[in-house]
């Protein structure tokens, strides 16, 4: 099963992914679909899928290996229109009897407010987890990888892979084609990964919670400033990542507006801040256009059936 999204929804994302730099999900598609105005850029699907938006990657030759989370239910993706008619969602029909899975998206349930909320260590469930933004104008080099669209094989569900370890009964190995902000244009907007949600004893933070307390700066310089010259080494742990406002854009187009942990920025820890967690010294700027881009595409798309 699958849906497109409504007009002025479509109309909505390809203005708002054209101003946050997403020509592969925007610009490009909006310039296609005057020869094809049947095609849609983004694709809500509904069946089984590879969740990886919070999982962290091992890099092999050029290519990130990610853990995922298998899932069931809506998702959205590019929609990878290919030989007559045939998109991501009939690619996920096919891998039901095939062996294999797509990566798509939702809104991961460990970064929300309400995941935080009920968070119980001692059921053995992840610990919550927050949106962390490194940002942009060429502040932030570290690789991450881009799981829309990567192929993951129900044999690894079970297995072990080097450098990744065991894969749960309820995972998958996804491969994932890696950005590297280090060798494109600075862009005025930076880009998003998970990241943890707690305080500097290790113990997970609740929905009240402040940033300051619960965003690690250690983990945002290890992953936004990473600088790999000239290739990324083999073997090297990266996550998952998305331009800025993406992940936000795609959740409120599933219809999904819970509220999430928020990480901004990347200059070091603030004053008072624990060594390895806590605040980080963020540019007014950069949180300021981070608050502004996520009421922006609300104000649009929820208003955009």
């Amino acid at each position: 099963m699958s849906s497109g999204i409504g007009l002025r929804g479509w109309l909505a994302t390809l203005g708002v992914l054209c101003v946050l730099n997403v020509p592969d999900l925007a610009c490009a598609a909006g310039e296609s679909s005057a020869s094809k105005p049947q095609q849609q850029p983004l694709k809500i699907c509904n069946q089984k899928y590879a969740l990886c938006a919070t999982a962290q990657c091992f890099t092999l030759n050029g290519v990130a290996y990610c853990n995922c989370n298998l899932k069931q239910g809506e998702s959205i993706s590019i929609a990878f229109d290919f030989d007559n008619g045939q998109d991501v969602c009939s690619l996920l029909d096919d891998g039901v009897s095939n062996g294999y899975t797509v990566s798509t998206f939702s809104l991961p349930d460990q970064v929300t407010k309400a995941y935080a909320a009920a968070y119980n260590p001692n059921t053995g469930e992840p610990p919550p987890l927050a949106l962390y933004t490194c940002p942009g104008g060429g502040q932030s080099t570290g690789p991450y990888a881009q799981c829309d669209g990567g192929l993951c094989f129900d044999s690894t569900t079970g297995a072990e892979f080097p450098g990744v370890g065991p894969i749960g009964p309820h995972q998958i190995l996804c491969s994932c084609p890696i950005t590297v902000p280090r060798t494109t244009p600075p862009q005025k907007l930076g880009y998003q990964i998970s990241g943890p949600w707690q305080h500097a004893d290790g113990t997970a933070c609740g929905a009240n919670d402040s940033p300051s307390d619960c965003c690690s700066t250690s983990y945002e310089n290890q992953f936004c400033g990473a600088n790999y010259s000239p290739t990324i080494p083999t073997g090297t742990t990266i996550p998952v990542g998305a331009p800025e406002g993406v992940p936000v854009t795609l959740a409120i187009l599933l219809g999904d507006l819970r509220p999430f942990n928020s990480c901004f920025g990347r200059n070091g820890p603030s004053s008072g801040a624990q060594s390895g967690s806590g605040a980080s010294s963020v540019r007014p700027s950069n949180v300021h256009r981070a608050v502004a881009t996520n009421r922006l595409l609300q104000s649009l798309l929820t208003k955009a059936p």
